[in-house]
C-alpha cells in the first residue's frame, strides 16, 4: 500500500537513528501505533529498535509498571519479537543479596526474553549483572543511570570505554551529554546511547535518592514528592545567584533538536527516550518530537495521537 499523505520529505527526523523507548508493560499500545505509522502508513523503517520497562518485581527499584499476568507478559513480548523490536528489562535495585537472585518472577521473564533475538537487562546491581552473564548468556547487557550516577565518579574517556569492555551497550549519565569534549574522545560510539529527554536538572545533588525508592523508610511517593521539592528550590537557588550565572548549572538536561544532531553529527546513532511513569500526553509529545520530522509531522502526529 502506498503512503496516504503525497510528501516531498521523510517523515523521519533522521533515518539512520536507532530509538530505544520507554514504556514496555505500560506504553504498548501507542509505541505500536507510532510504529505503524512510520511502516505501514509511510513505508519507512521503523525507527524503534528497542522497548524497556518492567513489572513491578523484586528487582526493581524506580519506574514500574501495574502488575500483569503471565499470559499478557508473553503476549506483549510476542508483539515486539515479531516486529523484529529488542526488548530490554530494568533491573535498577542497587542492595540485591544472593537469596534474591531465586525471585520466582525475577527469572520467569529472564526466561521468556532469552527466547527471543537481541533482547536484554538494564541494570544496576553487579551480583545481578554476573548472575545473568552466567545463567542467561543470551541476553544483551545495558547499564542503568543509578550504576554511575554517583558524583564521586570520574566519567571521563577511560570510565566509559572500560564500562564499554563490561556492557554491550553503555548508555551516557544525561549531564555528559553537554561535555562535547568528552563524547568526541569515545571510541566506537556506535557501543553508547544518549538520553534526549532527562528532564532532571544539571548535576542534581538529590538525583540517586529521589530514584532509589529504597534510600529511605519512607514511601516511594512520600519521597518522591519531598526530593522533587528540593530539586525545585535548588533550581531556584541557582537562577538567583549573583554574579555567578551557569547555563549548564541551571537548564534540565532535555536535549534540543540542534544538539541532538550535533551529537549525530560526532557518529552517535543510539538514542533513548525515557517516559516510564510519565502520563501518556508528554510521552506522545516527546516520540513526536525527537524521532519524527518537528516541523510538520510532529505536530500532527500530536494531534492525531491525543
Amino acid at each position: 500500500m502506498k503512503p496516504m499523505y503525497n510528501l516531498p520529505f521523510f517523515i523521519l527526523r533522521n533515518d539512520r537513528l536507532k530509538w530505544s523507548v520507554s514504556g514496555l508493560f505500560d506504553k504498548d499500545k501507542i509505541i505500536k501505533d507510532f510504529m505503524n505509522i512510520a511502516t505501514k502508513e509511510f513505508e519507512q523503517p521503523n525507527p524503534i529498535k528497542e522497548v524497556y520497562g518492567a513489572p513491578p518485581i523484586l528487582w526493581n527499584d524506580e519506574f514500574v509498571t501495574n502488575s500483569m499476568t503471565k499470559s499478557e507478559i508473553d503476549e506483549t513480548l510476542q508483539i515486539y519479537d515479531k516486529k523484529g523490536v529488542s526488548v530490554f528489562l530494568t533491573f535498577s535495585c542497587p542492595n540485591l543479596q544472593k537469596k534474591d537472585l531465586d525471585d520466582v518472577s525475577g527469572n520467569y521473564i529472564l526466561e521468556k526474553i532469552s527466547e527471543g533475538k537481541n533482547n536484554g537487562v538494564i541494570v544496576t546491581s553487579d551480583l545481578l549483572l554476573e548472575y545473568i552473564k552466567t545463567k542467561y548468556p543470551k541476553l544483551k547487557l545495558k547499564n542503568s543511570l543509578l550504576k554511575i550516577a554517583s558524583p564521586e565518579l570520574k566519567r571521563n574517556q577511560d570510565f566509559y570505554e572500560k564500562m564499554a569492555d563490561v556492557f554491550d551497550k553503555v548508555v551516557i549519565f544525561p549531564q555528559d551529554n553537554m561535555n562535547l569534549e568528552l563524547l568526541r574522545s569515545l571510541k566506537n560510539k556506535e557501543k553508547f546511547e544518549i538520553i534526549v529527554n532527562n528532564g532532571c536538572i544539571y548535576d542534581c545533588p538529590y538525583y540517586v535518592r529521589c530514584h532509589t525508592k529504597s534510600y529511605d523508610i519512607l514511601s516511594y511517593d512520600l519521597n518522591k514528592k519531598f526530593f522533587m521539592e528540593n530539586c525545585i528550590n535548588y533550581d531556584k537557588q541557582l537562577h538567583t545567584k549573583p554574579n555567578d550565572y551557569n547555563h549548564k548549572a541551571i537548564r534540565n538536561q532535555n536535549l534540543t533538536l540542534k544538539e541532538l544532531d550535533e551529537l549525530a553529527k560526532l557518529g552517535f546513532i543510539n538514542f533513548n527516550l525515557q517516559g516510564r511513569g510519565e502520563a501518556l500526553t508528554p510521552f506522545i509529545y516527546d516520540v513526536a518530537k525527537y524521532i519524527f520530522e518537528p516541523d510538520f509531522i510532529a505536530p500532527l502526529l500530536f494531534k492525531i495521537m491525543l
